[in-house]
């Protein structure tokens, strides 16, 4: 049954959006028809393989070019200082080279908790923190199964539905959890496994995919306000 999964990824096609309502790469035609049924001068196409998708999301003038969102190794950035935050974390900043520096981007941080993680009894909550009472936060127990990693992974899917509900479409997501490398190989692990919670990350992939989104990286209790608020929320969360 794993290798047959496994295949049926390998396989699935990619449909690439040039021009619509979000432009990007699709996993599925239904996502993709939503993004171009009705639009006028809509460009689409399907492809075998995700190389051949993202060239055709750019073959367009630079002054018009798509910035792609998916999950993809990370890149180190020297950026310019603007905030204590970004003072504090600058050398461990990173993000996707999907990011696209000329828009502005509202920010948030993310986090997810877990006690008695991996064993009978766990218990989880995830943290959104867009900033001091404001009434985007969240602080709620993890639905399903109750792991760490799950309440992560929520955690970043929910601040996503909430920039796509508000009409943003550049938004940057500081986290203290490594985002994971393994959709650039379809999901599989070095060793031949599939990596655990696929559903979940695909269906964060799909979110990430349809707004552009920068990821960044802070040290987790090193002191950054949004991300210590994140950890608290989500600590909070799984009390409820």
């Amino acid at each position: 049954l794993r290798f047959a999964i496994i295949a049926r990824i390998l396989m699935s096609p990619f449909y690439a959006v040039r021009k619509g309502r979000n432009c990007g790469v699709f996993p599925t035609w239904e996502e993709c028809k939503m993004q171009v049924n009705g639009y006028s001068g809509a460009e689409y196409k399907k492809f075998s393989t995700e190389q051949e998708a993202r060239e055709f999301t750019n073959s367009v003038s630079q002054n018009d070019r798509v910035q792609f969102n998916s999950f993809a190794p990370w890149i180190p950035e020297q950026k310019r200082l603007t905030t204590p935050a970004e003072q504090q974390t600058s050398t461990n900043n990173m993000r996707w080279s999907s990011s696209n520096e000329r828009k502005s981007f509202a920010v948030c941080y993310t986090d997810g908790a877990c006690v008695n993680n991996g064993k009978l009894g766990a218990r989880a909550g995830i943290g959104v923190y867009w900033g001091e009472n404001d009434p985007r936060n969240v602080s709620e127990p993890l639905k399903g199964l109750q792991t760490n990693n799950r309440a992560e992974i929520e955690a970043c899917s929910r601040a996503i539905e909430q920039a796509k509900r508000d009409g943003i479409t550049h938004l940057e997501i500081r986290t203290d959890k490594w985002m994971p490398k393994w959709r650039k190989n379809n999901w599989v692990k070095p060793d031949g496994e599939m990596v655990k919670n696929l559903d979940d990350l695909l269906h964060l992939d799909r979110l990430a995919n349809s707004i552009n989104v920068k990821w960044t990286y802070v040290v987790a209790h090193s002191g950054t306000e949004g991300n210590e608020k994140a950890d608290m929320l989500a600590k909070n969360g799984l009390q409820k």
